[in-house]
């Protein structure tokens, strides 16, 4: 596995053959119609992937034009989107999709039309606020933000951030939003901190009460770190996927079945 991403009780993977797949309700599918990929971001109703080209494929719920043009409803197969950039970071929220260029510039599609978020420059790395509504993004002088996108408005702040860079050597940061709150960063010695809302054990630190300070998790040489509805996500640098939390859905999975 090479890249992750989940919503809600959903995580898609990549494996290094460039095949994508979706793990949930103790089934793993491959997705058709798409080979190539490097990357992959989800919500609950639509999956974003980037391939190897730097082009954007996308399928799903359309209902705010993160994917098409308003007229299209809903896409059923994996449909190159018209960006013209090489793109090479992409992330999906509820109301858009944000993608960051070859020439560092963020954008972001919504409405069914692309536009510059010229108010965030020299941007080098976007990462999901999962399942919801915002992203996180690390600038070329090491801040993070994060950013919150609506129906009709973006907010951003970036506190939390701040804090841990303050403490740590911060390489990558994430935000979940989706019925918590939980933080966590990836230093450059590849540890993982995590800390907020410990709802069913997502932040993988032995138990389950609210942790209020960064808390390092058990786990070495972590490479990605994604967290859904009640469940976390990680990968380490030798392409092991490691799950912990709720699997009432199955989407922990028998690990005896991965193909």
């Amino acid at each position: 596995v090479t890249a992750i991403n989940s919503a809600e009780n959903r995580l898609f993977a990549v494996k290094a053959d460039g095949s994508l797949w979706r793990f949930d309700y103790n089934s793993f599918q491959k997705v058709q119609g798409i080979e190539d990929v490097v990357a992959v971001t989800v919500t609950n109703s639509f999956f974003v992937a980037l391939k190897t080209d730097g082009t954007l494929w996308g399928q799903g719920q359309n209902d705010y034009g993160q994917l098409a043009d308003m007229a299209v409803n809903y896409i059923d197969v994996p449909m190159q989107l018209d960006v013209a950039d090489v793109v090479i970071e992409v992330v999906s929220t509820r109301y858009a999709t944000v993608f960051l260029t070859d020439a560092n510039e963020v954008k972001m599609i919504k409405n069914g039309t692309v536009t510059t978020l010229t108010q965030y420059p020299d941007i080098i790395d976007i990462e999901k606020s999962s399942w919801g509504y915002g992203m996180i993004l690390e600038s070329a002088n090491g801040d993070f933000t994060r950013v919150s996108i609506w129906s009709n408005s973006m907010d951003d702040w970036s506190w939390y951030f701040d804090q841990a860079n303050q403490q740590f050597d911060v390489e990558s940061a994430y935000y979940n939003n989706n019925y918590s709150d939980v933080y966590a960063i990836i230093t450059v010695d590849k540890e993982l901190y995590t800390q907020g809302n410990n709802n069913m054990g997502v932040l993988g630190v032995g138990h389950t009460n609210y942790v209020n300070n960064w808390t390092k998790v058990a786990l070495n040489n972590v490479e990605k770190f994604v967290s859904g509805y009640q469940n976390s996500y990680a990968i380490t640098t030798d392409g092991e996927l490691y799950i912990w939390g709720n699997n009432n859905n199955g989407q922990i999975c028998d690990f005896t079945t991965i193909p």
